[in-house]
């Protein structure tokens, strides 16, 4: 027996919720930090008297005078201990003010109405110290404000703050043996100056009497008018007297043609004491009169010779400078760069120096101008040729030794 199923009732659909959107705004942080290399004024600089360079002294100091109240706020530091401290307004510094042009340090108030643009003074301590008395001694930053110099809060916490090295490289063009400071060129210059200036017066000096000569004036020849009519000088002025010819000038020797040697004199010592003469800067008439281009280069580089002292002398400050760029990227770079060099771009990644510690630091010695280089590099090509292993040995020592002064194609000239 058939039995027809029941037909199902169709089931009715629910209905579908409308999809709701939402509008979303993603913002990304990115900090970016970088190495700053500051030029630090001598007067908000001090380093303890004994010391012989800023790598092996005890202590040290730097002087902060140009951040506002609220940019040191924001850094962290308290707000009530920056607040107490004075303004700065460096009127008391001789340096800072041998330095203003228009007077900017005698502001009557350094940050006038708005309290928050006025600067602070606060001074950075970098000294060794058994801060954690365990009888080893190290380099610790304390930073201090005030009058009485009390101890900065950054963050809750006192600015004591352990240091791998002092943050500071130092120079002199002239240094002083066993000495940290040396003689700057002022030094070397400025009695010359002084010398100069007086003979430079008494030139000028002696040239106004010379125009303008005292006159002698008996009393039987005066009149009544005679001395207002001295007093009056002007081209083609009258003089009345009582008696023609009654008037003496006194005759000024000239000493100006004594003067100007020793000016000359003076000035070839500044040459020989800063190596800056005429010959360096190229406006000497005289250098090129009946001289070959040879001869021209080599007095030329040897007037130059001690200007390039003082640049050695210098570029070794310029080593610390990097040596300390080089250890703040290792302890603080967090991510890969890119950067050009050498007319390429590669990836430098910081993070890959923390056991990089067998890097050193080398300042050229110079080996002369680059006309004295190439002189030493055509005169290969008159040499008597090599022969064998030795001729391509030499070729390859040779052109890679002048390649790394600028000369690539070195080998295209050599004559085997």
């Amino acid at each position: 027996m058939n039995m027809a199923a029941p037909l199902l009732a169709p089931q009715s659909s629910l209905p579908v919720a409308p999809a709701i959107t939402h509008d979303v705004t993603i913002v990304t942080t990115r900090k970016l930090a970088q190495a700053r290399v500051l030029g630090v004024p001598p007067e908000e600089f001090g380093i303890e008297r004994g010391a012989r360079s800023i790598r092996d002294c005890n202590y040290c100091f730097h002087e902060v005078v140009t951040k506002t109240e609220s940019q040191l706020i924001a850094e962290g530091f308290d707000e009530d201990q920056i607040k107490s401290i004075g303004d700065y307004t460096g009127n008391t510094e001789i340096e800072t003010l041998s330095r203003d042009s228009v007077q900017e340090h005698f502001s009557s108030s350094a940050g006038g109405g708005n309290s928050a643009a006025r600067l602070v003074r606060i001074t950075e301590h970098y000294v060794r110290m058994d801060y954690e008395g365990n009888g080893r001694p190290s380099l610790y930053q304390v930073i201090s404000g005030g009058d009485q110099g009390e101890i900065l809060r950054k963050d809750g916490r006192e600015c004591i703050t352990p240091f791998d090295a002092v943050p500071f490289a130092t120079t002199t063009p002239v240094p002083i043996t066993h000495r940290f400071f040396g003689r700057s060129i002022a030094d070397l210059v400025m009695p010359l100056q002084r010398e100069k200036t007086a003979l430079k017066r008494g030139a000028l000096d002696n040239l106004y009497l010379h125009n303008n000569p005292r006159v002698e004036v008996a009393e039987s020849n005066a009149g009544p008018n005679t001395l207002d009519d001295l007093l009056v000088s002007r081209p083609g002025g009258v003089v009345r007297t009582k008696t023609a010819g009654g008037l003496n000038w006194q005759v000024v020797p000239d000493i100006t043609s004594s003067i100007y040697p020793m000016l000359q004199y003076l000035d070839a010592e500044l040459e020989t004491r800063t190596g800056l003469g005429k010959q360096t800067q190229g406006i000497d008439a005289d250098a090129l009169q009946n001289q070959s281009a040879t001869a021209v280069a080599q007095v030329f580089s040897a007037s130059q010779m001690r200007i390039k002292l003082i640049a050695r002398i210098m570029a070794e400050g310029v080593r610390d400078i990097f040596a300390l760029l080089h250890g703040t990227i290792r302890k603080h770079g967090q991510q890969q760069q890119t950067v050009r060099l050498r007319n390429a771009w590669i990836s430098v990644d910081p993070r890959g120096w923390k056991t990089r510690d067998d890097m050193t630091i080398n300042v050229g010695l110079g080996a002369g101008g680059k006309l004295l280089v190439w002189d030493k590099v055509l005169g290969l090509g008159v040499t008597d040729p090599l022969a064998g292993f030795a001729s391509v040995t030499s070729n390859l020592v040779v052109s890679f030794y002048f390649a790394k002064r600028g000369f690539e194609n070195v080998a295209r000239i050599i004559k085997r």
